[in-house]
């Protein structure tokens, strides 16, 4: 329609020229392309609105809810752990990314098993941040979780299983767990999710064995932003999703003041690793009430530049703002992925 036809859908809500033709034809088409990524997923606070119009737009704008062509089992948003092994609605915000997924609707475990979550470093056992990961019950217990996802919901075939940290309201970034057991791993592996890694590695070598099709999915972000060192390569069956949160929005990658994210395409490139990108195409508002006016849509295209030539697989974009806030830029954002 946009490429032969001169259709164009200029916004969300409804902006669009159609060209008046009672006839409309066009020579013979031989017209093919080899995409550098597939069809991009992007999602923003617009889903909140969730109406058949917006659909309709996402589709002629080839953007989808979810990854097109992926079989996902489990959880379909990230930070899974919490959703898991909930510690009780009477610890922790029961809404939102933290529900308890469905196998854990009736679960509440810090009251009788504080030692399943992370200590802070003041020594106190805390059930709103991460799991402590160098505790056998506990990791027994998420793979006992996961085995039941698999259990009720494979049918076979290629399919991602949703892995990752919590997203741990200020912790992020920080020692997930500063028990001595964790502690150890932390300098191990000179990360500050070190269990985490020890723990997703183990998993890794089981799924190769048992559920070869399924491959996990992890972020890195944040506490995980750095890889772990001593690693000569990661797992074929992980996909790790990178997500450079912290960064300057107004300057693509490969600027100056973004060379810490440079630096993490490097990083896990070096180790072989199936890479997609968590994209943010715009910037958040914050703490102002008012719209960022920045389109920034020079450096929305180097950086997919940047992720074909670091190897990333596919793309994945998070709004920082809903495209009907069109001061924002987004729609024309989302025209370009």
């Amino acid at each position: 329609l946009d490429t032969f036809l001169g259709c164009r859908f200029f916004t969300f809500r409804g902006a669009e020229r159609i060209p008046q033709q009672d006839s409309p034809s066009w020579p013979k088409l031989d017209f093919s392309i080899i995409p550098s990524f597939p069809a991009p997923y992007l999602f923003s606070g617009t889903w909140a609105i969730n109406t058949e119009q917006l659909l309709a737009y996402s589709r002629r704008s080839r953007m989808f809810i979810q990854e097109a062509g992926v079989t996902i089992i489990g959880p379909d948003y990230l930070h899974v752990p919490g959703k898991l092994i909930p510690p009780g609605a009477e610890y922790k915000k029961q809404a939102g990314i933290w529900k308890p997924y469905r196998i854990s609707q009736n679960d509440a475990y810090f009251g009788s098993h504080p030692e399943y979550y992370a200590m802070n470093e003041k020594g106190v056992r805390v059930p709103d941040k991460q799991l402590c990961y160098s505790n056998p019950e506990a990791r027994a217990l998420l793979e006992s979780k996961l085995e039941q996802i698999i259990w009720e919901e494979y049918r076979g075939g290629p399919a991602y299983l949703i892995c990752d940290l919590n997203d741990s309201n200020g912790f992020n970034g920080k020692t997930i767990c500063c028990c001595p057991g964790c502690m150890e791993l932390v300098e191990k592996y000179q990360s500050p999710a070190g269990p985490y890694w020890h723990f997703l590695f183990d998993l890794c070598e089981r799924f190769q064995t048992e559920h070869p099709d399924i491959v996990l999915v992890t972020t890195a972000y944040l506490s995980t932003e750095k890889p772990p060192e001593g690693v000569a390569e990661m797992p074929k069956n992980l996909l790790v999703t990178f997500c450079p949160l912290n960064k300057d929005f107004s300057k693509p990658y490969d600027a100056p003041s973004n060379a810490r994210v440079m630096r993490r395409f490097q990083q896990w490139q070096a180790l072989h690793t199936q890479m997609r990108l968590w994209l943010y195409p715009s910037i958040y508002a914050r703490v102002t009430t008012i719209l960022p006016l920045v389109a920034n849509l020079r450096q929305l295209a180097q950086n997919l530049r940047i992720a074909k030539q670091y190897g990333v697989v596919s793309i994945e974009g998070e709004q920082g703002e809903p495209w009907h806030n069109v001061n924002g830029f987004n729609e024309i954002r989302q025209y370009m992925l």
